[in-house]
């Protein structure tokens, strides 16, 4: 008879684990997730006049870090959102000597050329997110980085948030005129 109740906590544990499991592997996926409030830009400006947002790729054991650089208020904090607005150019860069990184916003994201992100400590990556595509919420997109020097490496799956357009889906996204 006391079978029974080891089987119940059993079964729970596992629908439990399994939960788990699957929020976690949802959290990490890179790509659009949804529409957020608008924010306080945290770096850059858009425009010809405009100013880069800058952010520094790096790592502390295996958590990678994407930093903004922002020139007059220093640097912000590791793996914040970073929030631009819509047609601001974001600049990703590393200064460790034989480091390389990598960024994947997955199939829906903001940028007008790329998705995907690839630099060294010789050779940043940039792109401009696309021109403001309607009034309204900000829409805010997960991605991946991966930062190595060697063989050691860090990741993480940080935010950026783009004021002022709108959610595209991945069909949209490929045909945007920019591209």
């Amino acid at each position: 008879m006391r079978l029974q109740p080891f089987a119940y906590r059993l079964t729970a544990s596992a629908f439990l684990g399994l939960g788990l499991l699957v929020n976690s592997a949802i959290a990490g996926t890179p790509g659009a997730r949804g529409s957020v409030p608008m924010c306080a830009p945290t770096c850059g400006s858009p425009g010809d006049s405009g100013a880069p947002c800058i952010v520094r790729i790096s790592h502390n054991g295996t958590l990678a870090t994407a930093t903004t650089q922002n020139l007059a208020g220093g640097p912000g904090s590791p793996n914040a959102d970073i929030c631009v607005s819509a047609g601001t150019v974001i600049l990703w860069f590393t200064l460790e000597d034989k480091s390389k990184f990598n960024l994947d916003f997955g199939s829906s994201h903001a940028f007008a050329h790329s998705a995907k992100f690839h630099g060294d400590n010789e050779h940043p990556a940039s792109d401009e997110t696309i021109p403001q595509s309607g009034d309204g919420p900000a829409s805010c997109y997960q991605y991946s980085i991966k930062h190595c020097i060697g063989h050691d490496c860090g990741t993480a799956d940080p935010k950026v948030i783009v004021n002022g357009v709108r959610l595209l889906n991945p069909a949209a996204s490929s045909q945007h005129p920019n591209k």
